[in-house]
């Protein structure tokens, strides 16, 4: 009777084509010892072992003075290797231990694993995702399933969600018992050395198929780009629109949601002595640094800083590395990409497109918001309400309750009496944009569907704009969100492409609903 094989996970990269030195391939490769791999008395690679570095755990100098312990006998060994094997013209990495760790950035092919898993997977035999909400909180998360699923069981938004890595049960047991695969794979298999060719061989004919093009289509709508060699040439690109101030789909905004109301404005440097601008654009950043052909990639990442300032006194409230206040869109050689918060992605052309085109057919709203010209978001609502006339009820800070809500919320900035329900937002990050989208859906929805909001929504709001019965389901088409950007630009709103996916899809879910949805730009007359 053969003998069972035991169970392995093999770990394996794909390198780039052309890198053939160890030297180009791995860290610090004088320091390794190389081992030749023969199998059946063949050359196949070479195993690459980082010497055992065995020390003391730090954990155990807290019992340091309490127990007699000898050292020797408690220690950390942490091993690596990588074995760098040609198959068919590729070079590939099998990583053993921390063998991760010795891979040079950018010298492996991203995604190779997850192209691979799915192709090979059963489609309804997933077992967990890895995803990336592109939401008004980005969000990192693992989903497992205690059964095998389909990749719509899930619940992927496929607009919103970035696709991380997947583990899944391969159709063709040959390949192995588990899949998980991102810019590795990872294989689960019973086998020995001298079969690793072979699946090796069978891998990268599965990495050269489409087939998952046909199963998961919007698989490449949005890939966030890891490989730190694309990114520093992404880079450049964004450095020489700077330095020719060709600034066309280049614009700075503030990477998160701050409190706008205990901000005076921004400096671009650090002197105190620098003014403050009320708001950031880049041309501003371009003429208070000087030079703009000195800007490099040191002076985006580590120089300038976007510094937000208190209003009451010169106090520090926030600071930024300028390039993560930078939002950028380039087309290269058909490619449409977006650096989003210090994080450069690839966008499939077809997809900008379709939200574009959606974007556009949204509609405006037709009564004109008074210009912005006041230190804070509630200070303009208050304003707006109190000299409309009675035309504004101001609902800002007027917290509502839900039974399905864990916290209160607002039901919206300015409620009018010709019932549009009018949502105020300071043009700035894609998260800050994208969370009063969010606001807009969520709102609307415990308004027609829950009696209790509506009951406590009345208590708060004048008589003359209350609801003439709270209880029966109001009609969704008497009503109009307005989503109200403002912004100081005197072009036409143009929103950060994650957004403008949000928009769509809230207006989407609004017009679902059966609400009308406008958006509105409110110029900034602020100094």
């Amino acid at each position: 009777m053969p003998k069972k094989l035991k169970s392995r996970t093999l770990t394996v990269f794909l390198l780039k084509d052309g890198l053939k030195d160890p030297a180009e391939i791995l860290k610090h490769s004088d320091t390794l010892t190389e081992f030749p791999v023969l199998i059946a008395g063949k050359a196949t690679g070479a195993l690459f072992v980082q010497p055992t570095d065995d020390r003391q755990p730090s954990w155990l100098i807290l019992f340091q003075g309490s127990i007699e312990i000898d050292p020797a006998i408690v220690r950390n060994a942490s091993s690596a290797a990588v074995w760098l094997v040609e198959i068919a013209g590729k070079t590939l990495a099998l990583t053993f231990g921390y063998g991760r760790n010795l891979l040079k950035p950018g010298t492996y092919e991203e995604d190779f694993g997850l192209r691979i898993t799915l192709n090979a997977v059963d489609p309804n035999k997933i077992k967990a995702i890895d995803r990336m909400t592109l939401d008004a909180v980005a969000q990192q998360t693992r989903i497992q399933a205690i059964r095998d699923a389909s990749m719509s069981e899930f619940g992927l938004d496929v607009e919103q969600d970035l696709l991380r890595a997947v583990t899944g049960v391969p159709v063709d047991p040959a390949l192995g018992h588990r899949f998980t695969g991102r810019d590795a794979l990872q294989v689960t298999i019973p086998i020995e050395l001298a079969k690793i060719p072979d699946l090796l061989a069978s891998l990268l004919a599965e990495f050269a198929k489409d087939d998952f093009k046909a199963r998961f289509p919007w698989i490449e709508q949005i890939h966030e780009i890891d490989d730190l060699v694309k990114k520093a040439e992404l880079d450049l690109e964004l450095i020489g629109k700077l330095r020719s101030k060709v600034l066309d789909g280049v614009w700075l905004a503030v990477p998160e949601m701050v409190d706008w109301e205990v901000i005076d404005g921004f400096r671009y440097r650090s002197s105190k002595k620098a003014p403050i601008h009320p708001d950031i654009h880049a041309l501003t950043f371009l003429e208070e640094v000087g030079d703009p052909a000195e800007i490099d990639e040191y002076s985006l990442k580590r120089r300038y800083h976007l510094t937000a300032i208190a209003n009451d006194n010169d106090v520090v409230v926030k600071q930024w590395p300028v390039y993560r206040c930078f939002y950028c869109e380039v087309t290269i050689g058909g490619d449409t990409f977006l650096l989003n918060n210090a994080r450069w992605f690839r966008i499939a052309t077809d997809f900008v497109q379709r939200i574009n085109e959606a974007v556009e057919k949204i509609g405006e709203d037709t009564v004109a918001m008074p210009p912005y010209q006041d230190k804070s978001e509630p200070a303009y609502s208050k304003r707006i309400a109190e000299a409309s006339g009675g035309l504004y009820a101001l609902m800002d800070f007027r917290l509502i309750g839900s039974s399905s809500l864990p916290n209160r919320i607002e039901f919206c900035d300015l409620y009018s009496s010709s019932q549009q329900i009018v949502h105020l937002k300071r043009y700035s990050s894609s998260s800050a944009l994208s969370h009063l989208f969010a606001q807009g859906v969520v709102s609307a929805k415990l308004f027609l569907n829950e009696v209790d909001f509506r009951r406590e929504l009345n208590g708060v709001l004048p008589a003359s704009h209350r609801l003439a019965d709270p209880l029966p389901k109001p009609s969704a088409g008497d009503f109009e969100v307005v989503f109200g950007i403002i912004s100081k630009s005197k072009k036409k709103l143009v929103l950060p492409f994650f957004s403008r996916v949000n928009l769509k899809n809230a207006h989407s879910n609004l017009t679902g609903m059966g609400f009308k949805v406008s958006v509105c730009k409110i110029p900034s007359a602020a100094d």
